[in-house]
């Protein structure tokens, strides 16, 4: 099985207007690198896309994973700042007012559900967008809190497939994803606190820059296989991508990440 994710090399994905340019011709085009550096890497909606590259891939953009990343940091200013405004009327269990708000994001996205897809500049897009996906951060927060008193055992895993299982057979996919949060989480820590992990994994976690450098480590490497010709077999390419995805994550991980966390947790 070869490579056949794009349909012309990188010299005809780069090409605009019949003709082929330079690569130094698209620091001048719109959106430029600079703007996808500085509005399209934290703030993806407003410039995923660099120039006219990759206009013949299944995707111009160079990193559609990142159209998270505005939603996320949304979500830790949000609790944050009501983590702190409990605190200020002294209020000893905040579980039950995030259930309550976790429970009413839930009931607003019933009349407001979440289109399947990568979010617009849109307004209500926006909105749909933002309280759906913070329905299921509170829900991970919800777990968070009563970390304590979870109980893992077999019957409860079942119980947490069958709901999920339930959830994502009948319902729109939005509601199922928000529905889905607690029990979901549940099967995901019972699985990390059962199986045991390689102290390496434990103690260093690459697993978000992964997530974050996969897709434009991808289309690079795709790029330079087709524009050199490589013939490559599906798998390998695979291989490739992942074990440079985990180099480029890993040095993030020691450099960036790693660090950062360190001296927030010495401020504690």
């Amino acid at each position: 099985m070869s490579l056949q994710f794009f349909s012309h090399p990188l010299h005809s994905i780069l090409a605009t207007g019949g003709g082929e340019i330079a690569l130094i011709n698209y620091i001048h085009q719109e959106p430029s690198p600079a703007r996808f550096i500085i509005f399209g890497l934290p703030l993806f909606l407003f410039s995923p896309t660099i120039g006219q590259t990759l206009i013949h891939s299944s995707s111009s953009y160079w990193n559609g994973s990142a159209w998270t990343l505005i939603f996320e940091f949304a979500c830790y200013i949000i609790i944050g700042l009501l983590m702190f405004v409990l605190s200020k009327f002294k209020i000893k269990k905040p579980v039950k007012i995030i259930s309550i708000f976790y429970l009413v994001l839930v009931a607003i996205s019933f009349f407001y559900p979440r289109p399947v897809g990568i979010p617009t500049r849109d307004i209500y897009n926006l909105f749909v967008f933002m309280v759906n996906l913070l329905s299921i951060f509170l829900g991970g927060s919800i777990v968070y809190l009563i970390k304590d008193k979870i109980y893992f055992s077999s019957k409860y895993l079942l119980i947490a497939i069958l709901i999920c299982i339930l959830f994502m057979s009948l319902l729109p996919y939005c509601w199922a994803c928000e529905l889905s949060a607690i029990p979901l989480i549940y099967i995901i820590l019972f699985i990390s606190v059962k199986l045991k992990s390689p102290r390496w994994i434990k103690q260093n976690d690459i697993s978000y820059g992964i997530y974050i450098y996969a897709w434009p480590v991808q289309s690079l490497i795709a790029c330079y296989i087709l524009v050199n010709a490589v013939n490559i077999n599906v798998y390998l390419y695979i291989i490739i991508c992942w074990l440079v995805s985990a180099l480029i994550a890993s040095i993030s991980w020691f450099l960036v990440e790693k660090p950062i966390l360190n001296k927030v947790n010495k401020t504690k």
